[in-house]
């Protein structure tokens, strides 16, 4: 009975114990069952935050994306040290007049300058404080080259142009087609530039304006003789004689400007015969399949004043 007994009372406590046990695992059940919902709802919570936060920052990054793709490129300035000494121009594209003064920043003046060459000749101020000119030219020899922009050439020393007092030595000459300068807004058909140094430096440029007649030009005919058709090539040298080219009339426009070719350096002292010289239209032509066009536009008058001399 006794060992009955303790058998019984040991079968007590342990289904006691498996009791006990059973409460506390359903215990734990009820508690996951009631905190798991909540842990995953935060833990949901937090990473709809961390999407959401990584969603509004895209924008942001986005943002700064496209701000710094469409933020315009400026080129750097070449300059023209860096192309051989001289920066590659032309009269059309994007190295044409309109680029000029960004090329180099040698050719800034012709971005900035406020006397600037060639300008539209309206209302001259007639005046009689512009002295005659005087002419000192002569037959001499001229080597005709295609320079990639005109057809030009150098002169011998010993031609001269007397200008209120002071002498200038002619230097070269260059042919645009059509006239850089125009008179009342229309241009001419051609323009011949002569350019001139003075012994002080100072910079003189002659310009004849040149219209279509009947009949060849016959002392421009040996420039047009050998006139290169290809860029960076010579003719050779002909013989020009100046003053039996120039009109009768030698009443002139003047004004101050500048280069109307890169760098476009200002202080250059323009004169402009009134009276224009006459080409065929063969010969207009003949430079056109050369140069079709080869003129800087109209520049801003700036405040300027052209007079026009009194003489004839």
């Amino acid at each position: 009975m006794k060992k009955m007994g303790i058998d019984q009372t040991s079968a007590w406590l342990f289904a006691i114990i498996l009791t006990c046990a059973s409460f506390a695992s359903i215990y734990l059940l009820l508690d996951m069952l009631a905190t798991d919902p909540s842990q995953r709802m935060v833990e949901e919570i937090a990473m709809m935050e961390a999407t959401d936060d990584e969603e509004s920052s895209e924008p942001e990054k986005l943002e700064k994306e496209d701000a710094s793709s469409q933020e315009p490129q400026q080129a750097p300035v070449k300059s023209s040290q860096s192309m051989g000494g001289i920066t590659p121009w032309s009269y059309r594209g994007k190295s044409g007049p309109d680029f000029w003064g960004s090329l180099s920043d040698d050719y800034m003046d012709c971005q900035i300058g406020r006397e600037q060459s060639p300008i539209d000749i309206n209302n001259p101020i007639r005046t009689g404080e512009l002295k005659n000119l005087i002419f000192r030219y002569k037959a001499s020899s001229v080597d005709i080259v295609n320079d990639g922009h005109s057809i030009s050439g150098s002169f011998n020393p010993g031609n001269y142009l007397e200008y209120q007092g002071a002498s200038f030595s002619l230097v070269s000459f260059s042919l645009h087609l059509p006239s850089e300068h125009t008179v009342d807004g229309i241009p001419f058909d051609m323009e011949l530039q002569l350019v001139h140094q003075g012994d002080n430096g100072k910079s003189l440029n002659l310009g004849i304006f040149i219209e279509e007649g009947n009949r060849p030009n016959k002392y421009l005919a040996p420039v047009w003789k050998r006139m290169p058709k290809k860029a960076q090539q010579s003719g050779g040298e002909v013989t020009l004689d100046l003053m039996k080219l120039l009109p009768k009339n030698r009443k002139y426009y003047a004004y101050q400007g500048s280069q109307t070719t890169p760098p476009c350096r200002e202080g250059v002292e323009w004169l402009l015969l009134v009276q224009a010289i006459k080409v065929s239209s063969k010969q207009i032509d003949e430079f056109i399949e050369i140069y079709r066009n080869n003129s800087r536009p109209i520049q801003g008058i700036n405040k300027r004043s052209v007079f026009v001399s009194s003489n004839r």
